[in-house]
Order: C-alpha cells, then structure tokens, then sequence
C-alpha cells in the first residue's frame, strides 16, 4: 500500500511540472545563452559532440567585434540581467580576446559563466575571471584517471585538470557555483565512488554527471563500447539518488530523457524537460542561430550576422516549442509517457530515422527495472 501511495504522489508531481513546462512553452522567457565561443580546442576528446580539435581557429569563426555586436542587440532587447551567458567551445581558454568580449558583457548587464577543461586555468586567469564579472564555472573532469583519460586521449589531462580545479576552489571564491561535470560511461561507471571521494576531499560542492550520449564523435565507429548497457546505467542512477539521499555534495543526473516514476524527482532537482528553443538559446561559433550547441546544424534557426537575435527568438523555434512532430514516430508512437517525454532530449532525437537515438527510460526497462 505504501509503494502505491509514493507512486501516486510521484505522478501527481509529474503532473504539476508538466503543466509548469507548458507555461514556460507559452511565455519562452530566454534565460540562458550558449555563446559557442570557438571550436578550438587543447583537446581531442573522444565524447566531443562538436568533433573540436586543438590547430588554429575556424575561417567563419565571428571575431570580436561581430559577437559584442550581437550581444549589444541581445541587451538592448532583452533584460540582460535575467540572462546567464554560458561560454562554451572547444575550449573557450583558447580564445585571445575571450575576457575583453565577456568584460563587456559583463558591463551589459549579463551574468556568465564558462565551461572548460580546466587545463589552461591559472592565477593570472582567475583574476582576469574576476575582472570581467564571471560568475560561475563547470570543469569537465569524468571521474577518475582512467575513465578521464579514455575520454580526453592524454593521461596528463586529469592531473591537469585537477590542478585547474585546485586553483579555482583555492582563489575564485567569486564563482558561484564551482561545478565538476563529469561524463559516465563503460569504464568509469563503476569507479564513481572513488571520484567522489578525491572531489569531496578537494571541497567540491556541486557534482553533475551526464551519460555518454551517441552525438558527434561517439556516432563514429568503434565507440559502441562506451555506452552504458540497462544494469550500468541503473547503478549509475542508484549512485546518484545514495548520494543525493546522504546530501554531503549536491550531485545531479544532467537533462538527457524521461526516467520513469522511480527515478524522476530523485536524481535531479526538477522533472525531466528539454528547454531548448523555450529557455535555451545559443550563439554557434560562425553567429548562426540555434538552441542547444549540442544539437545539429539541421536545428538552426537563424544567422545572428545578418538577422537580429530577438526576432529569430521571437517569430521562430516553433519546433522546439511544439514537439508533436515526434509523437507518432518509432518506438515513441505506443509509449504512455509521450506527455512527460516528448520525444526525449533534442540532442538525441534523429530526424532522419524519427527516432530517439537513445532512449533512457527504454534503456531501463530492457534491465527490468521499471514496471511503471
């Protein structure tokens, strides 16, 4: 009787966040801006969804002037202050004139932040972080050494990047949160507790963990190995609501598909949903148009070079606002949980094949975990 009364609650809170993301659809404040600031990178990650690579910077690649020129237009249009700018890349360190371009957006009135590798970090960074009014930064660190370095390619790069680590925690008491994002898969889902331990120890407060997705260079061939099966992803996900339960560290399952009533609610702070095109916008490194960078080139909306932002958000995305485009396609065509799933994340629905690339809440039930 217990069982069904929490299974009852459980869908009544389903409900409650379905029809809070429905008024969000209506409205599509935008309060978090992906700028793709280069697709230079240090790294040649074997997870990259945008297949970055360290050698000199793309030819179309919008230059000082042409970004700051978009974001004039962004802050003149919208209220910067409820916008949060997420840089993005490659790895935005890479980029000479990063700093003055987000100096200025910070005298816009935007709050930003950064995700990076965390290898290029230094003091002399730090304060220039601080100048410029960052806010807050993800570091990308998956786990511990190994399962860092099957993804990054160097065995130097996790020391590197926990030396980044170090010194953010140690000098940038001005961001807010410090946060370690950390890529699961096959080779370290099963050594989460030990990262857990070495970020613990270091006073890392907020842990996000995202699953391999089959995007970018992990749509290749030979990289099927990385991928979670059914009972890998269940203790993936076990992990997170233990932690989540003891609540010494926030830790988060990232947005990447519906759960079921046994998951959602437990793993993340909110019920699943994808916010691209409704809250999410991004700007690609060549000005284009789109939602989140994760998604393909065929997701773009307009070109920030010759179109102004705020029209492109304004009079477009009408697919990211309607999903019912996939509601009759593939295995979503017969599932109960289309209302609460949509399709699953944009990032892993292919418009080819109508179909989700991956789909979590199947990936459970082929374990036999789920009877919801």
């Amino acid at each position: 009787m217990t069982a069904i009364i929490e299974s009852c609650r459980a869908l009544g809170r389903l409900h409650r966040s379905k029809r809070s993301f429905e008024l969000e659809k209506k409205e599509h404040r935008l309060n978090y801006l992906f700028w793709e600031s280069t697709l230079t990178c240090n790294l040649s990650c074997r997870h990259c969804g945008s297949s970055c690579s360290p050698g000199q910077k793309r030819a179309d690649e919008l230059d000082g002037p042409a970004i700051k020129k978009i974001f004039k237009e962004i802050a003149s249009d919208f209220d910067a202050s409820d916008i949060c700018i997420a840089v993005t890349g490659g790895e935005p360190l890479t980029r000479p004139d990063l700093f003055d371009v987000m100096g200025e957006c910070h005298q816009l009135g935007f709050y930003w932040g950064m995700v990076s590798n965390g290898i290029l970090i230094t003091r002399e960074v730090i304060r220039q972080m601080e100048q410029t009014g960052m806010g807050t930064i993800s570091l990308s660190i998956d786990g511990d050494a190994k399962g860092h370095a099957v993804l990054r390619g160097s065995e130097k790069a996790y020391d590197q990047a926990l030396r980044g680590l170090g010194l953010i925690l140690e000098y940038g008491q001005f961001l807010d949160p410090v946060e370690v994002v950390s890529v699961v898969h096959s080779r370290n889902v099963d050594r989460l507790e030990e990262a857990y331990a070495v970020f613990a120890s270091m006073g890392v407060r907020y842990w996000r963990l995202l699953n391999i997705d089959p995007i970018g260079r992990m749509k290749e061939p030979g990289q099927q190995d990385l991928f979670l099966n059914g009972k890998q992803f269940v203790r993936f996900l076990d992990f997170v609501v233990s932690k989540r339960e003891e609540g010494l560290m926030d830790v988060s399952f990232e947005e990447s598909g519906f759960l079921g009533l046994k998951y959602e609610g437990r793993v993340r702070d909110w019920h699943f949903k994808c916010p691209a095109g409704i809250s999410v916008a991004s700007i690609l490194h060549d000005g284009a148009i789109g939602a989140c960078p994760s998604l393909g080139r065929n997701m773009v909306e307009g070109d920030g070079r010759r179109e102004r932002f705020s029209d492109v958000w304004n009079n477009r995305y009408q697919r990211f606002r309607d999903r019912k485009a996939t509601r009759y396609k593939g295995p979503c065509r017969q599932c109960t949980w289309w209302d609460f799933c949509e399709g699953g994340s944009l990032h892993l629905w292919d418009w080819e094949a109508e179909k989700p690339l991956n789909c979590a809440y199947q990936l459970l039930r082929n374990a036999g975990h789920l009877s919801d």
